[in-house]
Formats: structure tokens, C-alpha cells, sequence
């Protein structure tokens, strides 16, 4: 035991306790278990337990507190979409809109409004022009002609009238248009017509 103390030196010491640590340390760390229901709300941190951290399926259903997890908790899509609600109550009935088309007239291809809206005259200026004024102004409106005829004609060869129909703002007038009537060779010539202004 004498020659022991006398070779017992720090240095001896500081290098066996290194060399436990170094082989039994790590083993006896790792034998270190936490006693069950040892861990609790007290012990861990906010936002401390991520998906990350936790080992594959070691929390199960029975683990965790029954209402403690938030819709928060959860990545977008994770949860189930619940069932569709019942429908609302019915809103009430809106106002009636404005007609898209208020303002129109069949002209008879001599200068008389065989029936219309909004339309108050209507005159045979010339040879397959005609005009028509209307109630408001239309000066901003944009217009649309089309053939037509006076009364019912089965599809014979009288409808639709052949030619074309084209019409433009009257001079003077801001209420008013002309409708310019013409066969296919281009010349002007009378014939019903279907007018419509859109504003």
C-alpha cells in the first residue's frame, strides 16, 4: 500500500477517472430513464415538443389529454372538413333591372311606325331613308337595323325583305336616328325594317 500512495499521484488519478468516463460514463448516461408520469405540463417549455422531437408513434390516442389539442395544432388539410350546414334563410326578392332593350320601332318602309317603344315620329325624308325620334336622348346609344315585315309571312319570299338596313345619329336632333334602307346592288330603295337603340 506504501508504494501504492507513492505512485498515486494527481495526474494518475485525473487520467483513470477519464478513462471510466470515457468507457462507462456514456453507458451509464444512457441507462438514465425518466420514472413514468415523471414529465408534465410544469416541465416542459412552450412550443418545446415539435414533430421533430418525437420519436415515430410514440404519441398515441390514449397519450393525450382528451380536448387539450387545438385546430391550431394541426397542419392545413390535416383535419376533416365537417358536415356541410344547413342552408340560410332566403334573401329578399331585388329590385326588377332595367329592360336592355327599351328603345325600338318597326318601321314600314314609307315613313309609319307600325308599332314601338319609346319611339314618338317617324318620317320618309328620301327615297329609302327614314327617320325616327324617340322620347329620350340617344345621341349616345348605338343602334341596330335588320329587314323585317309589317305582318306574318309564313317564310315566303317576302321575308325577310331583301337588302340591307344601316343606321346613324340625326343631325340636330339628339333624340333622333336614320335608318338607311339599300338592295344588295347598292342602291336605296323602301322596305319594313326592325330598329333597336341600346343605351
Amino acid at each position: 500500500m506504501k508504494q501504492i500512495r507513492q505512485r498515486l499521484t494527481y495526474a494518475n488519478v485525473m487520467s483513470s477517472i477519464a478513462v471510466f468516463l470515457v468507457l462507462g460514463g456514456a453507458t451509464a448516461f444512457a441507462a438514465v430513464q425518466l420514472e413514468k408520469n415523471s414529465v408534465g405540463a410544469e416541465q416542459l417549455k412552450k412550443n418545446a415538443v415539435t414533430a421533430a422531437k418525437i420519436k415515430k408513434d410514440a404519441v398515441t390516442g390514449p397519450k393525450v389529454k382528451t380536448g387539450s389539442l387545438e385546430a391550431s395544432d394541426f397542419k392545413a388539410g390535416q383535419l376533416p372538413a365537417g358536415p356541410a350546414g344547413a342552408a340560410g334563410a332566403k334573401g329578399d326578392k331585388g329590385d326588377p333591372g332595367t329592360p336592355a332593350t327599351k328603345l325600338w320601332a318597326l318601321l314600314d318602309g314609307v315613313g309609319k311606325l307600325v308599332r314601338s317603344s319609346g319611339a314618338t315620329s317617324s318620317t320618309l325624308v328620301a327615297l329609302g331613308r327614314q327617320t325616327v325620334v324617340f322620347n329620350q336622348n340617344v345621341s349616345s346609344c348605338i343602334y341596330l337595323a335588320t329587314p323585317g315585315a309589317v305582318g306574318a309571312t309564313d317564310g315566303d319570299s317576302s321575308f325577310p325583305s331583301e337588302g340591307m338596313a344601316a343606321v346613324s345619329p340625326l343631325s340636330g336632333n339628339p333624340n333622333g336616328i336614320v335608318v338607311t334602307r339599300a338592295n344588295d346592288a347598292g342602291d336605296l330603295v323602301n322596305f319594313p325594317v326592325y330598329v333597336a337603340v341600346l343605351c
